[in-house]
């Protein structure tokens, strides 16, 4: 039994960029790029015509930006060497000790302890990294290694297969992809102003925020330039390129972190992405099942992308390096609108983990921060002008505890121990890398914080989803690829290489539902769009309605109707967007249609409270199909009241049939006008561009 190294030698950051950093920085100057001319226009109140016109500008901006990036791009400084002290403390000890303190939280399940106990060990880790009666050793990177072309190639053609076959259909594209098909149904009307779902005039956005959002409207400029259906490129072509690029920028990151085995690192947060399918809010499930929509794109991709950046800065502190991590939380607003907080939170957690007592530390570190401006901007704008944001600084009771957060974003059983392990084992086995371990301690302290959520409870939902600003599943491949470096050896096999695989194998048989699994709702088709078989229903709805018609139906049918090109009116598209109608149309309004829709749905559990009918909720059904000019309405063959609705059909003209599990009732044309005039349906005008 031979001994060996705990850590391999490092390198300070090599002066040459490898093809896994370059990729990183073209995918960021395309995506900022593109980003920030987006919202150029959509501020200036620019049509899709106009976006079309200048669409070729971010691509030479790129080009010109990248070739400025190499001359500002300098080699750090050549540090003094103490790329062989590991610590005084054994890195097995180390880790025996991460070790006992998951297991007493897992026992206990005490929160309070797991913080204190977590960021403590973390800190006595970093101390004993420190060699003793010496500055702070520079940040150090492992070499970076020519051998792993091909697998990091093979991987990332199995990312983008797996985001093709993968089948897990999301609601959410009611809203999203209504964005792209309302810039192309109507290209003169000024970008992300009004709300494209309903098919109504006058109708605001969901949120002013949204406004940020170009991803959608790079997908919609795309379909008009190559004459490529919609669907395809947003459900198909660009899913799979940002599934291919997410291995070399995880790569990157891993690297960047200090990872001695970086493709070793990378192939064990794509076994998690494939495997932590336990909750709706796990990072796998914004992972490969999910790449077709922006938050999903902020969370697998760019993350990385800012983690890499920020990680770069700290270890050479030139003008290239702040750009780019500027120009990559640019690009997390682009994506979505979560990348407001999401983006300056992963690049803040990197660069306080790059502190030390010396002054040159705080400098950098503040330098780095400046480059959230951008995004910061936005930040007030939205404090300060959205509406609706008093009620969101009411600083209620925190909806989610810290356990049902990390039960949430990790999962439950085996799974969540292992990935806090991960996070813990960072300081453990990175000491000598340093930044590793200071990002360690820095997410410990801040994030597992029991006052985290009660901060972050002035906005829905984003107590938890502060957790985006971590690549978790990249935090448990560096991890691994620390164990993998241990030493001693049994024959040729390394003992921390034998562990990191039965660490791999336990997790991936872990008792619990796998994110490809029909417990998750994602299943493995052929390559086609990512809806459900209520997409069809809705397809064929949308064909019945004749002009200025508008559609009734239950929520699973009418949340596809948006995602269709010239869509109809819609009475209500789902639960969580009616209070654009309360804010476009007024309470009674919103109400009246939500009456209409319990009367084509079974019951189901409401969120917005709307009061219900009183006395005979059906007497006003009539009324009401005149009073929104509905000419289609597709009724769940489940609810029992079905007789007391098509009566009432039959008497006003329409024609019944059955699809499936509903039935489709339609007639012929539409009434000349719809009682409401604030139900006028938006003209739709497509011009040849």
């Amino acid at each position: 039994m031979a001994e060996s190294r705990e850590h391999p030698a490092s390198v300070p950051f090599p002066a040459r960029e490898t093809k896994a950093e370059r990729v990183v920085e073209h995918t960021i100057l395309a995506v900022a790029l593109w980003t920030l001319y987006g919202h150029a226009i959509v501020l200036a109140g620019g049509s899709f015509q106009t976006l079309v016109l200048w669409s070729w500008m971010p691509a030479v901006a790129a080009l010109f930006a990248s070739l400025l990036l190499r001359r500002w791009a300098a080699p750090p400084p050549s540090p003094a060497d103490f790329s062989g002290h590991v610590g005084r403390t054994s890195a097995w000890m180390r880790l025996a000790g991460a070790a006992l303190v998951i297991a007493v939280y897992a026992y206990t399940g005490n929160t309070l302890f797991l913080w204190a106990a977590g960021t403590v060990f973390a800190l006595l880790c970093q101390i004993d990294g420190a060699p003793a009666g010496a500055a702070p050793p520079p940040i150090v990177l492992p070499p970076s290694g020519s051998g792993a072309r091909w697998p990091l190639i093979g991987l990332a053609l199995l990312a983008a297969a797996t985001t093709l076959v993968v089948h897990r259909p999301d609601a959410d594209d009611a809203f999203y992809l209504s964005l792209a098909v309302g810039a192309l149904d109507f290209p003169e009307q000024p970008l992300l102003q009004s709300d494209s779902m309903f098919g109504e005039v006058d109708l605001p956005l969901l949120n002013p925020i949204y406004r940020t959002n170009t991803y959608e409207l790079l997908v919609a400029v795309s379909s008009q330039l190559t004459s490529v259906e919609l669907e395809v490129l947003y459900y198909l072509f660009f899913p799979a390129l940002i599934a291919a690029l997410w291995v070399p920028v995880s790569w990157a990151m891993i690297h960047a972190m200090g990872g001695a085995r970086p493709t070793l690192a990378v192939g064990a947060a794509f076994v998690v992405l494939l495997t932590l399918g336990e909750s709706h809010s796990t990072h796998a499930n914004f992972g490969f099942v999910r790449l077709f929509q922006g938050k999903a794109i902020l969370v697998t991709l760019i993350v990385p992308a800012i983690v890499y950046s920020a990680a770069r800065f700290v270890s050479r502190g030139d003008a290239a390096s702040w750009v780019l991590l500027f120009l990559s939380q640019v690009a997390a607003l682009g994506v979505s609108p979560n990348g407001l907080y999401v983006g300056p939170a992963a690049a803040a957690l990197v660069l306080c983990g790059s502190l030390t007592p010396e002054r040159s530390a705080w400098t950098r570190a503040a330098t780095g921060l400046l480059a959230s401006i951008y995004v910061g901007l936005f930040a007030l704008a939205s404090v300060f002008g959205f509406e609706g944001i008093e009620e969101a600084l009411s600083l209620e009771v925190p909806s989610h505890s810290v356990a049902e957060i990390l039960g949430g974003v990790l999962g439950t059983g085996v799974r969540a121990p292992l990935l806090l392990l991960a996070l813990l084992a960072l300081p453990a086995l990175h000491a000598s890398s340093r930044l590793g371990a200071g990002w360690a301690v820095a997410i410990t302290a801040t994030l597992l914080s029991p006052v985290t959520p009660w901060l972050l409870s002035f906005t829905l939902d984003l107590d938890w989803r502060i957790f985006w600003a971590v690549p978790v599943p990249l935090v448990a491949g560096l991890a691994l690829s620390g164990v993998a470096s241990l030493g001693p050896t049994i024959g040729r096999v390394p003992i921390g290489v034998a562990l990191s695989v039965l660490a791999i194998l336990l997790f991936a048989a872990s008792p619990a539902p796998w994110t490809i699994s029909e417990t998750n709702r994602a299943v493995l088709q052929w390559p086609t769009s990512k809806v459900d078989p209520a997409h069809e229903i809705a397809r064929q709805a949308v064909a019945a309605t004749p002009p200025g018609g508008a559609v009734l139906a239950p929520w699973e049918v009418s949340a596809w109707i948006p995602t269709l090109r010239g869509h109809p009116r819609v009475i209500e598209v789902r639960e969580f967007y009616l209070p654009i109608v309360i804010r476009g149309h007024g309470i009674e309004n919103a109400a009246r249609r939500r009456r209409l829709q319990r009367l084509v749905a079974p019951l189901q559990r409401e969120r917005i409270p709307i009061p219900r009918q009183r006395g005979d909720r059906f007497n006003s059904f009539a009324k009401d199909l005149e009073h929104f000019g509905i000419t289609t309405v597709v009724i769940d063959r489940r609810v029992p009241w079905k007789p007391n609705l098509t009566r009432p059909l039959r008497q006003a003209g329409f024609r019944g049939r059955r699809l499936g599990d509903y039935q489709l009732w339609s007639r012929p044309r539409s009434p000349a006008v719809a009682t409401d005039p604030s139900t006028s349906p938006r003209p739709i005008a497509r011009p040849d561009l």
